[in-house]
Parts: structure tokens; sequence; C-alpha cells
């Protein structure tokens, strides 16, 4: 019997069950904000830790985990206790995070600016509506997703994040505009659609010097859905991963599906960034509000992230199979019935716009 159930111990160290993050603590707990309340199979001291040596110990368990091919939802993984920092229930401008920027509702976006529960984690930004478990729960699996891209994905990480917090240069060929991002910021609210959703808040910072040409310092935002991605709503979570207990639904996706909407959304976001000095983003943004064509960037995003996420490994088939069938597939039918799929081809690859072709043309590189 001991032995047994060591052996059953090991197992679920390298196979985490699901919901193994609580989902309910103290309010004493939440009322402390830095997450220590959550605790994971791999949690280690960090006390005595650098800020580098946590990071170092967690990229060590992601590596481990990568070698023994463990799926990315079974990581199980501790944050860096060092670098989050609770800012309050503050307004955006209240942060010191956007500088004067003041525009939120011509530029479309007001439902950011609302009084929410600001986390910084060293550039990145977390908000969400409430303050309960579940919504402190979220903000780790969002930390969770950038430490998982920054180690087990590193190459998107690299072009999305780590590439885009420097302009591409300061003499763009495209416009008179060169932007960088400050910061990311994932909020949790319910902008979106179905699960996640994009903008950018433009932050102007001024020339280079000797040069009219505009300096932005931006921050490229990711809405999640915090309803919709429950497990239970028919347009979130539940249609991908299809199981009757919707704590399941929410689990899967937290910890498999969230790394890869933040990539996807980061995805549109990188044409904000690099369209007026990268060729390829600036015909991506130029044709954007044609009829029809947000289905052809939709098509190269959803296209790019599944094959590159394929090359890598670590995810199941639940996600890919349900865009490509629900998504994918309906929006080249959309366009070919709008007689659009020739010319917004043409703004990926000049291949012949074939079904065989489909999944070649609609790709954008990472590199």
């Amino acid at each position: 019997m001991k032995k047994q159930l060591t052996v059953f111990f090991i197992a679920l160290w390298v196979f985490p069950t699901l919901a193994q993050v609580q989902t309910t603590t103290t309010r004493q707990n939440l009322d402390k904000h830095d997450l220590t309340w959550i605790k994971t199979p791999s949690d280690f001291g960090q006390s005595s830790l650098s800020v580098e040596q946590i990071d170092q110990r967690i990229s060590t368990i992601i590596q481990n985990a990568i070698a023994d091919n463990i799926l990315t939802a079974n990581i199980q993984i501790p944050i860096n206790s060092k670098k989050i920092k609770y800012l309050g229930q503050k307004l955006p401008t209240e942060t010191g995070l956007f500088g004067t920027y003041s525009t939120w509702g011509n530029d479309g976006l007001s439902h950011l600016n609302q009084k929410v529960n600001f986390y910084t984690y060293e550039e990145f930004i977390f908000s969400t509506e409430n303050d309960e478990a579940i919504d402190q729960k979220n903000v780790y699996y969002a930390i969770r997703s950038i430490i998982l891209l920054q180690y087990r994905y590193p190459e998107i990480y690299n072009k999305l994040f780590t590439k885009t917090q420097n302009f591409l240069t300061n003499t763009p060929p495209f416009k008179n505009i060169s932007n960088s991002n400050k910061g990311f910021w994932i909020a949790f609210n319910n902008n979106p659609q179905y699960i996640s959703s994009n903008n950018t808040v433009f932050l102007g910072a001024g020339y280079f010097q000797n040069s009219q040409i505009g300096m932005w310092k931006n921050v490229a935002v990711v809405n999640i859905h915090s309803q919709n991605i429950l497990g239970q709503s028919s347009i979130g979570s539940k249609p991908i991963y299809d199981k009757q207990n919707s704590w399941e639904n929410y689990e899967l996706h937290m910890t498999e599906g969230l790394p890869v909407s933040i990539a996807h959304e980061m995805i549109h976001n990188y044409i904000d960034f690099a369209y007026t000095a990268n060729d390829d983003a600036f015909r991506i943004r130029l044709y954007r509000g044609y009829s029809n064509f947000i289905f052809a960037e939709e098509n190269a995003v959803i296209n790019t992230i599944y094959t590159y996420f394929a090359t890598k490994g670590g995810l199941m088939n639940n996600q890919s199979d349900y865009y490509y069938r629900t998504v994918f597939e309906p929006n080249i039918q959309t366009m070919t019935n709008g007689g659009q799929i020739k010319a917004y081809s043409k703004a990926f690859s000049d291949l012949s716009p074939t079904p065989v072709n489909f999944k070649s043309i609609f790709l954008i590189p990472i590199k």
C-alpha cells in the first residue's frame, strides 16, 4: 500500500488533474492581493531567492515538462511573487501607466476607462472588474500564460512582446510615425463578442531627434471575456472543450486556451505596431475596413497561431479543430461568395487562391 501511494503521488506531480488551483479562499487572503493563496504542486520557497533566481527555477520546471512531453494544460508553475504588484481599484488615468492620455471615448476605448483592480508584473498590466477568488485566479492564469509563452513558445513571445518594445526604425517608409509598446494590458471584462478581443492605446511620445517622425510608445490590450471563459456559455470555452462540468471547460481554457488567445490577439496588435515600417503588416492594415477583410485577417491569425503551436507542441487538438471548422472554413466561403478571395489573398501571398493553398496563403511570418 505504501509503495502504491508513492507511485500515485509521483504521477499526480507529472500529470496534474484539473482544478488543483483553488476557486475559493478567505477575504483576508484576497485582500493581500499577492496571489500567494493560489498553490501549485511545483511551489518552492521564494523569499530567500532573487528575482532572477526565481525566474530560473520557474524556467527549469517548464523545460523539464517540455522534455517529458507534458501538455501545456498540465504544466503547473508558480508565479514570481517578487514581480507582482497590486495598484488598487482605480481608473486607468489614476494608475500612472498611461501618461496624460484621456481620449478613451473618442478612440473607442470606453470599455477600458472603468474603475477596476489593477496589477502589474513587470511590463504587463492585468485588470479585473471584481475582486473575488475567481478574479484573482484569472490574474494568476494570465501571468502563467505569459510565462509559458516566454519559455515554451519563445519565437512568438519574442516577436510579439520582446521586439515590439523597441522601434522597428526611426525612418519608417509608409507613414511618418514609428510605434513601440511600453506595456501590455490583459483586461478581464465583457468587451469581446466571444472569448477575446484586442485594442491598442496609442500614446504619443514626441518626435525622433532632428526629424518629423513621430514616436509612439503604446499599450497593447488583450480583452478576455470574464463570463464566457467560465465554461457555461455557448459562445465561450464550452463549445471548444465540450465538458459537462463547466469548471473543466474553464480550467482547460485557462491552462491551454488562454496562452493561445493572448498570442492570437497580440498578432492583431502586432499589425498596429509594425504597419508603418513592415511591408507585410502595412498591406494588411491597408485593407482594414474593406468589406469582409476582417475575415481574411482573422484567418491569417488563426492559421499562423495553430501552424506555429503545432510545430512547438503542447496543445490538444480541441482548439485548432474547432477554429478551423467553425471560423477558418466559413470565412473562406464568405470571401468566396463575396468575390473577394482573390484580392484578399494577395494581401498575404502571391499563391493562387485555391483550396489546397489557403493554409499557405493566410500566414503571417513568425521571425
